[in-house]
């Protein structure tokens, strides 16, 4: 069904949806149910002048009594229209009750509604020239609803009011019939000319709809009953009678909620209209479909060999002609009953020829059956007789008393014996014309030797998992097949051990009496009301036709869950602040957020997020469960979704606030998770970098400075690189700092970057020049590029920047022509210490200089400032240093364990210690800062450091730990011949 156009799905998969429509000035195509073959007319059929139609309609309750498929008859409330205006007298509303209103086209018709129901309503007329009324009639007052009637068949039901659906469904329409001009036509062409004319209402009954009709989910609308003008099987209408060779007019209109297939047995159905539009080119059928809020017109000729009293059937070829308690056919079993009827062959009986019909065969303590003739012959009904399990010929059967001597005779007699197990009885009747009729077997649905109740099992329950909303239906099968053989009568339920509620739904195989039959039984979700989420038992028991007892009980379990899931965790992926630019993954350009979710009883279903608002609950995106499996289970699971950095992109800097929330296998959604603690943290804005400068005044300690800034997600560290090496952290955060250590001379470059919390990043590169002087001897009389005069292997030279300078002129300071400075140690420009490669006389100091010696000049004044000899040491000084006036020197050749490529400590008197052990090279220039860090020149043409250093006799190298590197390239620096190499030296 659809309810204010909203298409309803039905649990039965097999069930068309109805689709309507409304127009504003057409009327409206909706709902209808049944229809009584009541009319109410304007003056006579088919007049020439139009004339006003008024007529009084009320729309009320009543009550529809309609056949079980077990037998009996049980009471559905319905609502539906009675002629009147709901005073005392215009009666109560009944299944197929409606008037028809009848009218020639033309005529102004007006119906006056009179509501006598509890809510507002409406009236809709199919295809007539009228607006849609939604707001309706008020409970107890009354409105008018005119218009001009145009030709054909149409429905009339409830308007479009709130609760239209469910007034339809209910039982609130009829059937207008609006005549030609031309007598004895239905449309006004002459090939729509009949002799006899019926209605053929279908239309449909759910008893869930009758038990609330204002709040019932008329997606859930399910047929219990399908019928014909009011009527089921085996209330079986006559819907015409015809003689031979007459043209039946059938007006075919499904007030139901499905397709039906109208079915013909024996003759033709010729299609001439469908919702009042004739067709330009009729056609035969034997089956036609008319849809939900169709009518279709067709005419049938009775054949002209009919014979009188004779039948052809109407009936619904989609096999639901069902009544409650059959279903429609399940594993190829056929259902029988519901929607059935006749179109009779009348006229003048010719002689009888064919034999009694029997029916109604029924056994308790006597066996009992009808046999008439009225409609295969008329003659009186002579005898009965019946079989037990095997059918002999006529009149050799055990002969049924009755009053014979009329059409139709009830018969009887004392019920035969059976024994265990199902037995077939055949009953026949003869009439009076010498006849035997048709034979009707039957099954007794007993055993008269069982004592043993049936068996329940193969328990099962829709839904799966209960929530309190929906009503749940328990499925299950009851046998007697092991206990008895008995047919099953019924079964009940108990639910956590309370009272037992009677089954209702006993579905038999090929729709009769059977040992074994499943069962289907509603459980409203209100009857769980009372009970608290949890697993519950529920208690099955059966009962067959025989046994006094029930059967065992068997039971079976189910899961009560009203509360929806819990997030039990939120986070997301990279961590902490995000700048929308880097993902999860390199190959993922996303954000990955991750829940936690948990159900204590029926499992998680599926999770949904929405980002900033918490959006509708159905339509957030859909989170992906981590393990990829969907059962129902009891347990926490892991939901991810990879949000696109495009979307972050978009979404201004600061929290982004995430709602998570989850369902569960029984339907229930849980609450969002805690909003403070899911929220993701967004900074696109890079940080800033301000006063970011190196002073490389010391070129020992050449130091980078600077400040860093991030309004949003923080400072969390500044890199450098210099000169494009490895980039290493500086300390420091907001104001940071990073120490060279010495650096060679010339240009230098760093790279600093700082990144924040979030991963944006600033860099800065600054540009610095270290220019550390360095003053040296050569090893032979040339002087460096740039610098005149005598050169001189005892004159200290200096380089500041590119320039080259004679520092200190030996010669003028009482130094020997030809002495060679080995060895040399600068306090300042005149003061200063210095070793010779050979043995010297100096002024004011007396007896000669040895090579193992080292003096000290201060300002014109020399004295012996260490005295080689006379402290125990006999080599030759070649390249010393004094730092803190202590000695530190390598030698020309081994010495106390050592090496030309060694630097030893003096530590007084003849006291030494080797405090490095290159075993590489001839170390002839020393300046020394402590045992892991100093400066070297090597006497050696080139000399192989580790490393994959090569380093040659002008160049000055440094020793950082366990690294070496070129600190003054020589040969750049125009240092190239032999006599230019470099001999002793003091940096900076």
């Amino acid at each position: 069904m659809e309810e204010m156009g909203t298409t309803m799905n039905n649990s039965n998969a097999h069930r068309p949806a109805r689709v309507r429509r409304w127009a504003a000035v057409a009327g409206s195509a909706v709902l209808a149910v049944t229809m009584a073959d009541v009319a109410v007319t304007s003056a006579a059929p088919n007049r020439a002048a139009f004339a006003p139609v008024s007529i009084d309609l009320c729309a009320t309750t009543g009550t529809a009594t309609l056949p079980l498929a077990g037998g009996g008859t049980t009471g559905v409330a319905v609502w539906g229209y009675v002629l009147g205006d709901c005073t005392s007298g215009a009666g109560t509303a009944a299944v197929g009750q409606a008037p028809v209103i009848q009218a020639n086209a033309g005529d102004t018709v007006t119906i006056n509604l009179h509501n006598g129901l509890t809510e507002a309503t409406s009236l809709a007329f199919q295809g007539q020239p009228l607006p849609s009324d939604m707001a309706g009639v008020a409970p107890s007052a009354s409105k008018p609803y005119t218009f001009t009637a145009t030709a054909g068949t149409f429905l009339y039901e409830a308007g479009p009011t709130k609760n239209m659906a469910h007034q339809i469904a209910m039982g609130m329409h009829g059937v207008l019939k609006v005549l030609p001009a031309t007598a004895g036509q239905a449309y006004a062409p002459a090939a729509t000319a009949f002799d006899v004319e019926t209605t053929v209402l279908i239309s449909e009954i759910d008893p869930a709809l009758a038990l609330n009709p204002t709040t019932f989910d008329m997606r859930t609308f399910a047929a219990k009953w399908t019928l014909l003008n009011g009527k089921a099987s085996p209330n079986v209408p006559v819907l015409a009678s015809a003689a031979a060779g007459q043209k039946v007019l059938i007006r075919y209109v499904n007030a139901g909620s499905t397709y039906h297939s109208m079915s013909l047995l024996g003759a033709e159905q010729t299609v001439i209209a469908e919702d009042g539009n004739v067709r330009t080119f009729p056609y035969k059928v034997v089956a036609q479909t008319v849809g939900p809020g169709v009518t279709t017109d067709m005419i049938v000729q009775v054949p002209a060999t009919a014979k009188i009293g004779s039948r052809y059937t109407v009936f619904d070829g989609n096999l639901q002609t069902r009544n409650m308690g059959r279903k429609p056919a399940k594993a190829g079993n056929a259902t029988y009953g519901g929607a059935v009827g006749f179109i009779e062959v009348s006229g003048t009986a010719g002689p009888d020829v064919a034999g009694p019909l029997t029916s109604a065969v029924a056994m308790g303590a006597n066996l009992t059956a009808t046999v008439s003739d009225v409609t295969t012959g008329g003659s009186n009904v002579a005898a009965a007789e019946y079989f037990v399990d095997s059918l002999g010929l006529p009149g050799t059967g055990t002969a049924m008393t009755g009053t014979f001597g009329s059409p139709t005779v009830n018969v009887t007699t004392v019920a035969p014996v059976v024994g265990v197990g199902f037995h077939t009885i055949y009953v026949r009747g003869l009439d009076a014309a010498g006849n035997w009729g048709a034979v009707t077997a039957f099954v007794p649905p007993y055993n008269t030797a069982d004592t043993v109740g049936p068996i329940s099992s193969a328990f099962s329950i829709t839904p799966a998992i209960a929530n309190g909303v929906s009503d749940i239906t328990l499925h299950g099968t009851i046998s007697d097949a092991t206990t008895g053989g008995s047919a099953i009568l019924g079964a009940e339920v108990s639910i956590n051990g309370g009272g037992w509620i009677a089954v209702g739904d006993i579905i038999k195989p090929n729709g009769v009496d059977a040992t074994t039959v499943s069962f289907e039984q509603v459980i409203p979700a209100s009857a769980l009301g009372a009970l608290a989420d949890g697993t519950y038992t529920i208690d099955v028991r059966g009962y067959d036709v025989n046994a006094a007892a029930p059967g065992a009980v068997s039971s079976f379990q189910f899961v009560l869950d009203r509360q929806g899931p819990a997030v039990v965790g939120f986070s997301y992926l990279p961590y902490g602040w995000i700048n929308g630019q880097v993902g999860v993954q390199t190959s993922i350009p996303a954000v990955r957020v991750k829940a936690n979710i948990y159900d204590e009883r029926s499992g998680v279903r599926n999770a949904e997020i929405f980002l900033d608002n918490q959006g509708v609950t159905g339509n957030g995106a859909v989170m992906v469960q981590d393990d990829g499996i969907w059962n129902i289970i009891t347990a926490t699971k892991g939901f991810s979704l990879d949000v696109p950095l495009s979307t972050f992109r978009l979404h201004a800097d600061g929290d982004i606030q995430v709602w998570v929330h989850a369902r569960d296998f029984a339907g229930n959604w849980g609450g969002f998770y805690d909003a403070a603690s899911s929220r993701i943290k967004l900074d696109k804005v890079a940080p800033t970098q301000s006063s970011v400068a190196v002073d490389s005044s010391n070129f020992l300690d050449s130091v980078l400075t600077g400040t860093a800034a991030d309004a949003l997600s923080g400072v969390m560290v500044t890199n450098y690189s210099l000169d494009g090496g490895t980039a290493t952290a500086a300390s420091g955060t907001t104001s940071f700092t990073a120490h060279f250590g010495p650096l060679s001379n010339g240009p230098h470059s760093v790279l600093v970057t700082t990144y924040d919390l979030a991963g944006n990043s600033v860099s800065t590169t600054v540009n610095f020049t270290v220019q550390a002087p360095v003053w040296f001897s050569t090893a032979g009389n040339s002087n460096p590029p740039g610098v005149g005069g005598t050169a001189d292997d005892a004159d200290i030279y200096k380089l500041t920047g590119s320039a080259f300078s004679r520092n200190w002129d030996a010669t003028t300071h009482g130094v020997p022509s030809g002495s060679n400075v080995d060895g040399y140690s600068r306090v300042n420009d005149t003061q200063f210490y210095v070793s010779f490669s050979g043995s010297q006389t100096l002024p004011g100091i007396s007896g000669t200089v040895q090579d193992e010696d080292i003096v000290y000049y201060n300002n014109g004044l020399w004295s012996l400032w260490f005295d080689g000899s006379a402290n125990g040491f006999t080599g030759d000084i070649d390249g010393f240093d004094i730092v803190g006036g202590t000695l530190f020197f390598s030698t020309d050749a081994n010495f106390s364990g050592g090496d030309n490529g060694d630097i030893f400590q003096w530590n007084g008197g003849s006291s030494y210690t080797r405090v490095v052990n290159l075993s590489s090279g001839n170390i002839d220039g020393l300046s020394y800062i402590d045992s892991t860090h100093f400066f070297v020149s090597f006497s050696s043409t080139t000399t192989n450091l580790p490393g994959g250093l090569s380093v040659q006799d002008e160049d000055i190298v440094y020793y950082n730990g366990s690294t070496w590197s070129v600190w003054f390239d020589g040969t750049a620096a125009g240092l190239t011949s032999n006599n230019l190499d470099i001999d002793a030296f003091d940096v900076g």
